[in-house]
């Protein structure tokens, strides 16, 4: 809804906001602003909760009032509240919480609240609420010595008003609290750290505040935890993480002095060994615990520096971290970040070779990129690239040129394992058929094909800083046959037959001339951050922990925290939850089966510092699964409702295969089973929507890699059929992605749901295979792994939908509902993408029925709404790993309707009658649609005042045909206020309020 003008429970508001106060302390006591600050209100239920950041003795006096400070008279106005605080017998402790009732005149910690005069009423933006302290005998209350605080309930400070008072807005003048006015709201950042970072974090107003609107009653029970005082002086690293490289000699390691109070302070910085994949005496110099000192003059911000001296060798290492730890501080504390991860770049090339070249392939060779020699001989151009070092390589960005002309970059993601192999085919086109010995495989994406020459060329490889790590010339490569080096790895190139062990093969892509693999034979990397991911297993016979015991995992036996929340399970369908567990990491991974594994970024909570990182590679040296691999799939009625809904008929399955399954062939085979399946294919990503996390849905054309695992879903009752992997059947083009989506073209348009950093969208697509009822081509809606997430969907009786399919040609009018859980956000903006994409004769609207407004998408760039109470969204129970969300039994507060239907001018029903409609949104910032219409063609004019009669804008001023209408009025140079449409036709004069809230 709109933000109104604020109540008369706006008070309480003021109080507390505006509590970061000083005191009229003892005599001999000196106190500065802000060492008191409100942490939480509740003006439906009038109160508010406060810390202090001093202790305070007995009898200490504040005051504050909601009267008006007049500059130019030096004293206050009006006949409004003032109250006063008298703290009790024992003083109040620093860090400690209280609760105060102004109205009840209670303090929790059993001091004096008491009203001097008046009572506090502020109806109108603009007033102002400030506190101060007094050293007046008589009538302290109106005669300040100093001001401590002050809060407007305006968006914004007039400089008037702070003029010297020694306030200062944003630090000791408050406003826009959570970027609006609301009742009640509580304080919810850190409680730990010094006094001035505490006060700086409560003073973060919008970010870490959370609130609620005035419009009903919403009181919050505060949290009462004392907060914990870190004591000056405090010490910490200038930073958590640096980098450098091993060509720069030195890496510089500053410690700051964040807090100063004047007193000499010593702290160590220790090298933690255990910590480090660097190695002290070998990656840099010996280093020993270096001691820092700061004497007494110090002040804030002082630094001092710790030199380490990179040692410069000329071996290939790839990146190390060396990993310091600040100790033993003589006076005060250390905070963070008191770790430092140093990561040193290697300036050695990789020890990364070609180690096979293809140029002279023949149609019809069976086992190569062609395998049934229906392309063109190209097609069977490789390189084969082989990482020989004893870690894995990320060649993401990397380059392969054939002399000047561009052919391949590798995408994002590929981690050459150690001493694993890479084929680089030539033809995106074309399907590789064959395991390669586990080794990766792509396809030139930036030409054709390779263009190897028979009679010799050049062959570069380059990083993704352009630096030249191959540059290979070769003389000959023809006789129907590769070269390879003799002996495999370092050795010269020969003809492939001339190498021992060839077993009378022209050629061995990604592996051995005998045949056998090189290192691991099936790996994949995990990029990106911490989270869920989606995973199966392509060999045979391969517990959990050989698959996954390089993370950290827990909360099953044989983890590295069998105790700790769980994370790895596989999906139950019957019971419409991840509740299938493991019983320990020794249990066999059932092939074709898929399961979401937590990704820690840290490989080893045990030890100080981030171990591992990202990327990480997960690989396994066993035997892939036979060619057909069985699996149970299902879908249960469970409710008896006589269909398959909601949470109903999931099955989490995964690819048993070391090779790329299609997508559309899945499909038709799962069509087996069923013959209504749902023609999409769920895949989690936990960065989708700018890390809310959501399913990816592939069709028809699109690839399922080695090691994915995803969501498949029957639309009617399967009763425990088996389904068989084939591999002849499924198998596709290889590629390094964990999934790989092709951009297809489409007439869509997307609804997104904004709050914070986080979003979800609801897509609309329009196709020849798109029907107004529920059908297979409709993508479902799986709720977010993330427990923050914002989920949005439309909703198809009890389906909950995340894109629905309709006619390409629709002639109807639909109205969807659309639903939401924000996860218990308040603030919500509606934004869309490419609804310039539908036919212009269509009517796109976004209906909010709460407040009876309606949002033209063609018009309107968003639409900002709140969220009043828990009932006025969808319930969805948030354990973590369970998926039984349930939808809550209430109307969907939105419906976005789209009338396809719309008449041209000449057919079209006019109106009846001259209107000036409501502008929408409003109140708005800083724009606002105003719709009107006219019963034939007229002269019209539309104009906009403000409250003072100055006309601010001519909006329309001519001959207007009959019909509706609508103008977009942008007030982005206006002040917030009200505002008057005027609408004249003829004699008759219309006009309507609008309010702008900056």
């Amino acid at each position: 809804m709109g933000i109104g003008l604020p109540s008369v429970s706006f008070k309480k508001i003021i109080i507390v906001f505006t509590l970061l106060l000083g005191f009229a302390l003892q005599e001999g006591y000196s106190q500065s602003a802000g060492d008191i600050a409100v942490i939480g209100f509740n003006s439906d239920r009038d109160d508010f909760a406060l810390t202090t950041f001093v202790d305070l003795p007995s009898g200490t006096t504040i005051y504050f009032t909601d009267r008006s400070w007049d500059e130019e008279s030096k004293s206050f106005n009006g006949n409004e509240g003032t109250y006063s605080y008298t703290v009790p017998s024992g003083g109040f402790k620093a860090g400690n919480v209280i609760t105060i009732n102004p109205d009840s005149e209670t303090a929790t910690d059993g001091g004096v609240v008491s009203r001097i005069s008046g009572s506090f009423d502020l109806t109108n933006r603009g007033d102002e609420l400030y506190f101060y302290l007094s050293t007046a005998i008589e009538s302290p209350e109106d005669n300040p010595s100093s001001f401590l605080f002050a809060m407007t309930n305006n968006n914004s400070w007039e400089a008037s008003k702070l003029n010297n008072t020694g306030l200062a807005a944003g630090s000791t003048a408050l406003s826009n609290i959570g970027g609006n006015i609301n009742n009640n709201a509580e304080y919810i950042g850190t409680r730990e750290g010094t006094a001035s970072i505490l006060k700086e974090e409560i003073r973060k107003v919008k970010e870490n505040w959370s609130s609620t609107d005035n419009s009903s009653d919403q009181s919050i029970s505060f949290n009462t935890t004392p907060f914990s005082l870190i004591l000056p002086p405090t010490i910490a690293f200038k930073a958590s993480a640096i980098t450098a490289n091993e060509g720069d000699g030195t890496a510089e390691l500053t410690v700051e002095l964040v807090e100063s109070n004047n007193t000499a302070v010593d702290v160590e910085v220790s090298f933690l060994s255990n910590s480090s994949s660097a190695i002290n005496g070998d990656d840099f110099t010996n280093y020993s615990t270096q001691t820092l000192s700061f004497d007494n003059q110090s002040s804030n911000g002082a630094t001092q520096t710790v030199i380490v001296d990179i040692t410069n060798d000329s071996d290939f290492e790839n990146l190390e971290k060396a990993v310091f730890q600040l100790q033993n501080i003589s006076e005060g504390a250390i905070i963070e970040p008191d770790v430092l991860t140093l990561t040193i770049e290697d300036d050695d090339a990789p020890d990364i070779v070609i180690n096979e070249v293809h140029a002279d392939p023949t149609d019809g060779l069976d086992g190569d990129a062609d395998g049934n020699g229906e392309r063109e001989a190209s097609a069977d151009e490789f390189i084969e690239f082989v990482n020989n070092q004893n870690s894995d390589l990320n060649i993401s960005g990397w380059k392969v040129f054939n002399n000047s002309d561009l052919k391949h970059t590798f995408t994002t993601g590929t981690i050459l394992s150690a001493n694993n192999a890479l084929v680089l085919f030539g033809d995106s086109e074309v399907r590789p058929v064959g395991n390669f010995g586990g080794a990766l495989i792509q396809s030139s994406n930036e030409s054709a094909s390779l263009s190897l020459g028979e009679d010799g060329d050049n062959i570069r490889l380059v990083d993704s800083d352009g630096n030249e790590v191959i540059s290979l010339d070769y003389t000959s490569a023809n006789n129907d046959q590769s070269i390879v080096r003799k002996p495999e790895i370092t050795g010269e190139f020969e003809q492939h037959t001339t190498v021992a062990g060839n077993s009378e093969k022209l050629f061995s892509p990604g592996t051995k001339v005998d045949g056998t693999a090189f290192g691991s034979k099936y790996a994949i990397g995990i990029r990106g951050s911490a989270g869920w991911r989606m995973i199966s297993t392509p060999t045979t016979n391969t517990s959990f922990d050989d698959l996954l015991g390089s993370l950290w995992m827990q909360g099953i036996s044989g983890s590295d925290d069998p105790s700790g929340s769980l994370t790895v399970a596989g999906w139950n369908e019957l019971q419409t939850s991840f509740d299938d567990i493991p019983s320990s990491m020794s249990d066999k991974m059932r092939g074709g089966k898929g399961y979401i594994v937590y990704v820690f970024e840290d490989d080893d909570f045990n030890t100080t510092g981030i171990q591992g990182g990202f990327p990480k590679v997960i690989k396994t040296d066993g035997n892939e699964n036979s060619s057909t691999v069985d699996v149970t799939v299902s879908a249960t009625d469970s409710d008896n409702s006589s269909s398959i809904e909601g949470d109903e008929g999931w099955n989490l399955l995964g690819n048993p295969f070391g090779t790329d399954l299609s997508v559309g062939a899945l499909i038709r085979a799962l069509e087996d089973i069923a013959p209504v399946v749902n023609t999409n294919i769920y895949v989690w990503d936990h960065n989708e929507n700018n890390g809310n996390g959501g399913y990816i849905t592939l069709s028809d054309g699109d690839r399922i890699a080695p090691f994915q695992a995803f969501f498949v879903r029957f639309s009617n009752e399967v009763n425990d059929q088996t389904f068989t992997f084939d591999k002849s059947a499924l198998e596709a083009n290889n590629s390094a992605e964990f999934y790989n989506s092709k951009v297809k073209d489409s007439f869509a348009f997307d609804v997104e749901l904004h709050g914070d950093e986080y979003y979800d969208t609801y897509s609309l697509e329009f196709n020849k295979n798109g029907t107004i009822d529920l059908d297979r081509y409709d993508a479902y809606k799986l709720i977010s792994l993330n427990p923050n997430a914002i989920n949005l969907f439309g909703k198809h009786g009890n389906n909950r939908l995340q894109k629905s399919v309709l006619p390409e040609d629709l002639k109807s009018n639909l109205e969807i509902p659309l639903s939401f859980d924000a996860n218990e956000r308040r603030n919500l903006t509606f934004r869309w993408n490419n609804i310039d994409d539908l036919p212009n004769d269509w009517e796109v609207i976004l209906v909010d029925k709460e407040t009876n407004r309606k949002i033209d998408l063609r018009t309107a760039k968003e639409y900002q709404f709140t969220v009043l109470s828990a009932g006025q969204k969808e319930t969805i129970n948030n354990q973590r790993l369970l998926n039984k969300r349930k939808i809550g039994g209430e109307d969907s507060r939105f419906v976005l309707s789209i009338n396809a239907n719309l008449e041209t001018t000449n057919g079209r029903d006019l109106p009846e009658s001259v209107k000036l409609n409501p502008n929408y949104p409003n109140p708005f910032n800083p724009t606002t649609t105003i719709p009107y219409e006219i019963a034939e063609d007229t002269e019209v004019k539309l104009t906009v005042w403000n409250m003072i009669g100055q006309k601010v804008a001519t909006l329309v001023d001519g001959m207007v045909e009959a019909g509706t209408h609508k103008e977009t009025w942008n007030a982005t140079n206006m002040p917030s206020g009200i505002y008057i449409a005027r609408f004249e036709v003829g004699n008759e004069v219309f006009t309507r309020k609008m309010t702008l809230i900056k």
